[in-house]
C-alpha cells in the first residue's frame, strides 16, 4: 500500500507556497509522524515548492502527555524523557528530512524555548 499525503483545503493558497515557509510540527511518538506516512509528508513538502521548510519537533511540549498518563512524573523527569524521545526521533528520521529538496531547518520545541528565553533577556 502506497501512502500519500494531500493538502485538504489549501487549493487557494498553492500560489502562495513559493513564496512561504512550511512548519511542520511533529508530535513526537505519534504514528501519523513516522516511517510511511512522515515520508509522505516529506514528498507532498517537496511536491508544492515552499521556499523553505522547518521541521519543529515539539519533543519538551510532550511532557505534558507523559505526565497525563503518570500523575506520579515530576516536570524535570516527564522533560528529559522526552528530549531524548525527540532525539531518538531525529535520528529515525533523519533519512526523510534530508529528502527535502528545499532548504530546511529542524528545530526542538527545548532548543527554541531556550533561544527564545536568550532572546528576551536582550530587553
Amino acid at each position: 500500500m502506497t501512502i500519500r499525503a494531500k493538502f485538504i483545503g489549501a487549493g487557494h493558497l498553492k500560489h502562495e507556497f513559493p513564496h512561504s515557509t512550511c512548519i511542520v510540527p511533529i508530535s513526537v511518538g505519534q504514528e501519523y509522524h513516522e516511517g510511511e506516512k512522515f515520508e509522505a509528508a516529506i514528498d507532498l513538502i517537496n511536491r508544492s515548492q515552499f521556499k523553505t521548510c522547518t521541521i519543529m519537533v515539539c519533543d519538551l511540549l510532550q511532557r505534558h502527555n507523559l505526565q497525563i498518563y503518570d500523575e506520579n512524573l515530576d516536570d524535570k523527569t516527564a522533560s528529559e524523557k522526552m528530549v531524548q524521545e525527540g532525539k531518538a526521533w531525529l535520528e529515525r528520521n533523519n533519512e526523510y528530512i534530508n529528502r527535502l529538496e528545499i532548504p530546511h531547518f529542524v528545530d526542538t520545541w527545548d532548543t527554541w524555548l531556550k533561544k527564545k528565553s536568550i532572546m528576551s533577556d536582550e530587553f
